[in-house]
């Protein structure tokens, strides 16, 4: 990470540079960040750091539970390389070049436990990581240099990472400071060679902060507590090392009254080093964090060490560039992975391991290999393009395997809650001399035709249909979505400042929607929208239309295979089917075979390229064992 500068700059000389890293990352916006935060919302949230920037992980996971109400935890990547939690989490890597293997780690476990939303933050550009990173399929959001070049303790970097955590989370109409209280004048703490740090709520970051640099430089022995937990027994230990124990209390409201009584119980003879800030949470906290700086400079210089390049042992350099020795996940443990987290297990369940090793082998001997194919039903959005990208064409890798499988006699199709705009865009991305062999499900299975033929009038929404839109337009919830009306199909989205995701608005829809009297609709959910459809709309028409066509085995390929997700039905409804993201629990279909930890088109790209011809027949070529 760097900001132009050559020359390494003195610790004092860094800490000259944190006014003007706040003013630079105080009312920035990243959007993918903007993005993560929001899906984020009404998830549990890891926030996975080393060293300095564990201090910004562990204010952001204080930023997450304060604003959604939801539990947060800050780890480190081994840490999180131990961890079985569910997966519909959200995480979000700290890391301030991602050259590290530690971040390589971090990322690799995010992607084999399936995490729902996982991302890296960064001072770098996707482009620039380390090709271990660049092979894992992860959200890489990028910040803007820091002024400046860090030595050995970071500081812009860790306030850089807060603020613009600080900045994200909270509404836009709240806002940061334009400048923080401490960062207008310098403490003159010198600590001795042991020292109780007191914390309050919502500021544990700036204790994790001096704890961190003083165990770095080694001066200082910090002990971070908070006020009340000193009270049960430490205060026993701290009475036996009085001579040796320096406090440093961190002040702010709304627990200013509870530091003061206790700081006033302490024996007259400690030294006690007060930190306080007036402003309000979230700027209290990057305030004691630029004053847990400020303490570290002025005790190391103190000790005759400056900072900035202290001096670090040889097994230290070769410590920090030690890759992490972790059992290595095999190949073919990502796919039985993956169906462990669908089923709400855990990697560390042998049975459940072992079963369903065993049915994907079954599964594979079975249902797919040597199995004469006929034709293949895709899903759109999320499988052929990203879904970020939906309204662009997919790649042209995807365009040419898909005119190679037609060119060879695999008839297609396409099954998606998309309609019109679809068909346009198959019709631009296909040649014409295709079309007929081209089947769409539009609108959910609503509508079937060929490519060839153009799609029926969808403006007139009536009946139960109405019914559902005119309900949801006249709900709690109508200012936060946008509602289209078709014959065929009502289509909701919400904002995303308000919506993490499909899932979640699918079930605030079900409840408007099944209230009585109970509208017999069905609802099903994607990356970003949600469609409700009559009972007799489903892709799985379009795979039976497919069968009546083909006279062979169909194989179905989506992303959201997992139960209330759109590609269910589809992936349910014949046993050679495919997921490029989310499966089901089901061991008889709806496998993602994936290995590399990628999704979406990437992965799609290898199912495409494994279908080939073999004695005329049409037939899908796979390694389960190795996972190529």
């Amino acid at each position: 990470m760097s900001g132009g500068l050559t020359r390494r700059r003195s610790y004092s000389e860094e800490l000259e540079l944190l006014a003007a890293t706040f003013t630079q990352f105080r009312s920035l916006r990243i959007d993918n960040l903007d993005r993560w935060v929001n899906a984020a919302r009404g998830l549990p949230a890891i926030f996975v750091a080393s060293g300095g920037a564990l201090a910004a992980a562990r204010f952001g996971a204080d930023l997450h539970e304060r604003v959604t109400g939801c539990l947060s935890k800050a780890v480190t990547p081994l840490e999180l390389s131990g961890m079985r939690v569910r997966s519909n989490t959200a995480v979000l890597m700290l890391s301030a070049s991602g050259r590290h293997p530690d971040a390589w780690m971090a990322a690799r476990v995010a992607v084999a436990n399936g995490y729902d939303i996982a991302a890296l933050l960064t001072f770098r550009r996707a482009s620039d990581l380390p090709e271990p990173l660049k092979r894992i399929d992860l959200d890489v959001i990028s910040l803007p240099f820091i002024p400046g070049r860090e030595g050995f303790l970071a500081t812009s970097s860790v306030l850089a990472l807060a603020t613009v955590l600080a900045r994200t989370y909270l509404p836009v109409s709240t806002g940061l400071p334009e400048m923080l209280d401490l960062l207008k004048q310098r403490l003159e703490i010198v600590l001795g060679p042991k020292c109780v740090a007191l914390v309050g709520p919502g500021h544990a970051s700036a204790g994790f902060d001096l704890e961190t640099r003083m165990s770095e430089l080694g001066i200082c022995q910090v002990q971070v507590t908070d006020y009340r937990n000193f009270a049960h027994g430490r205060h026993s230990g701290f009475n036996r090392n009085l001579k040796s124990t320096s406090v440093v209390a961190f002040i702010a409201e709304p627990f200013r009254e509870l530091a003061d009584v206790t700081l006033e119980e302490f024996p007259s003879s400690c030294e006690i080093a007060r930190v306080e800030t007036a402003m309000d949470w979230p700027a209290s906290a990057l305030d004691l964090l630029v004053g847990s700086m400020q303490i570290a400079g002025s005790t190391a210089i103190a000790s005759g060490i400056e900072p900035a390049r202290p001096r670090v042992p040889e097994f230290g350099r070769r410590l920090y560039h030690l890759k992490a020795h972790l059992p290595e996940m095999s190949k073919a443990i990502w796919p039985v992975q993956r169906k462990i987290v669908a089923c709400g297990g855990a990697l560390a369940n042998e049975d459940l391991q072992a079963a369903y090793s065993a049915a994907l082998r079954e599964w594979f001997e079975k249902s797919v290999k040597e199995v004469a194919i006929g034709g293949i039903v895709l899903d759109y959005d999320g499988t052929c393009c990203a879904t970020e990208r939906r309204y662009e064409l997919p790649l042209e890798e995807v365009r040419e395997e898909l005119i190679r499988l037609l060119n060879e006699g695999c008839a297609l199709a396409f099954a998606s809650g998309r309609g019109k705009s679809l068909h346009r865009d198959l019709r631009r991305w296909l040649p014409k001399e295709h079309w007929d062999q081209v089947i769409l499900g539009l609108y959910n299975g609503g509508v079937i035709l060929r490519l060839g033929e153009d799609v029926p009038d969808q403006s007139k929404c009536e009946g139960e249909l109405a019914q559902a839109a005119d309900r949801v337009l006249a709900s709690h919830l109508a200012s936060g979505l946008r509602v289209e009306r078709r014959s065929c199909q009502v289509s909701i989205e919400g904002s995303s400042t308000v919506w993490k995701g499909g899932q979640a608005l699918a079930a605030a829809v079900a409840e408007i929607l099944w209230r009585a009297p109970r509208l017999q609709l069905n609802i099903v959910a994607s990356g970003h929208s949600v469609d409700i459809v009559p009972p007799s709309s489903s892709k799985t028409a379009v795979v039976d239309v497919m069968r009546g066509h083909v006279r062979r085995s169909v194989a179905a390929i989506g992303d959201q295979g997992q139960i209330g997700g759109n590609d269910f039905e589809l992936l349910a409804s014949t046993t050679l089917s495919l997921t490029v993201d989310r499966c089901s629990a089901d061991p008889t279909r709806c496998w993602n075979l994936d290995a590399l930890g990628t999704s979406g088109p990437k992965v799609l790209m290898n199912y495409l390229r494994s279908f080939g011809l073999s004695g005329g027949d049409l037939l899908f070529r796979w390694d389960v064992v190795s996972g190529i």
